[in-house]
């Protein structure tokens, strides 16, 4: 059977590994999926090929619009299969909508689904012509809250703080060095996550048999 292809920009994700998936991007080692040094469907299908892989299946695009503005995935034309966008990140940067939609109709996708920002469904569904579906946290989901008997006044902080918030951490660290409120930051639960992204694996295995 042909395999589910997640290309993304990040490293190797055990966490989204999955039997008859194979992740491939241009930060993936070679020793672990598919390095792609140039998001090119082109580039991609050849070294699928040239690793044993089948140049076919359910591709899984997964990007935001920062990284539709910057190092966009090309070719979608020559992909054979379904194509789907897991887009993030909606409320980053300028007129992200539009961003997603110009790029759509440069490079076609059959399908996108929203990681984040569900409140926009709508709104992206009536500037897209593709079916357009929602299912946040998804990649990220975090631990469901169990209340305490005994409350404690307690910040936490979950999310990422990279390159790109400045602005967020900024306003971590001045609240770290207060020490007002005692302060954390949390990474996803490792086993919720990959529920979700088992999830989203079966989701595309039934939307590729409703398209072959």
């Amino acid at each position: 059977m042909p395999p589910v292809v997640l290309f993304h920009y990040g490293g190797f994700d055990p966490l989204k590994q999955h039997p008859g998936l194979v992740q491939a991007g241009p930060s993936i080692d070679a020793n672990d999926g598919i390095q792609v040094t140039q998001p090119s469907i082109p580039l991609l299908r050849q070294l699928l090929g040239s690793n044993g892989w089948p140049e076919q299946g359910v591709l899984l695009h997964y990007t935001d619009p920062f990284l539709l503005r910057s190092i966009p995935l090309l070719g979608l034309r020559q992909w054979n299969g379904p194509r789907v966008m897991a887009c993030g990140d909606l409320h980053h940067g300028p007129a992200p909508i539009d961003t997603l939609a110009a790029y759509l109709q440069q490079e076609p996708h059959d399908a996108v689904l929203l990681t984040f920002n569900p409140a926009w469904l709508d709104q992206v569904r009536q500037r897209l012509s593709v079916p357009v579906l929602s299912c946040p946290p998804s990649f990220f989901r975090y631990p469901k809250a169990k209340r305490l008997s005994r409350p404690m006044l307690n910040l936490l902080h979950v999310g990422t703080i990279g390159p790109h918030h400045s602005r967020r951490r900024e306003v971590v660290e001045s609240l770290i060095q207060r020490k007002r409120i005692a302060f954390a930051t949390s990474l996803p639960h490792q086993h919720s996550r990959l529920q979700s992204f088992m999830q989203v694996v079966q989701w595309l295995s039934t939307f590729r048999s409703t398209t072959t």
